[in-house]
């Protein structure tokens, strides 16, 4: 795999993940109770977590696929 596949991946997966992120955080801060937003802002684990339990399937899905990708190509990055 060519170098600017991995670095393409690692930044386009660190993108998907941080906008997941955002979006799961801002749609808990809508739904009760309040103070899940922003536990879930700093705990990412915990959002993905309340994701699925708030019927946000697919938007769990993606954080977690996001991060199975950055994790596969960091570690392709460090060959």
């Amino acid at each position: 795999m060519s170098d600017e596949a991995v670095v393409g991946a690692l930044v386009l997966s660190c993108a998907v993940l941080g906008a997941t992120h955002a979006s799961i955080t801002w749609s808990l801060a809508s739904c009760a109770p309040r103070w899940r937003a922003p536990v879930a802002f700093f705990t990412p684990p915990l959002a993905v977590y309340w994701a699925f339990r708030e019927k946000m399937k697919v938007r769990g899905a993606l954080a977690c696929s996001a991060a199975a990708v950055y994790l596969i190509a960091r570690t392709l990055a460090s060959y």
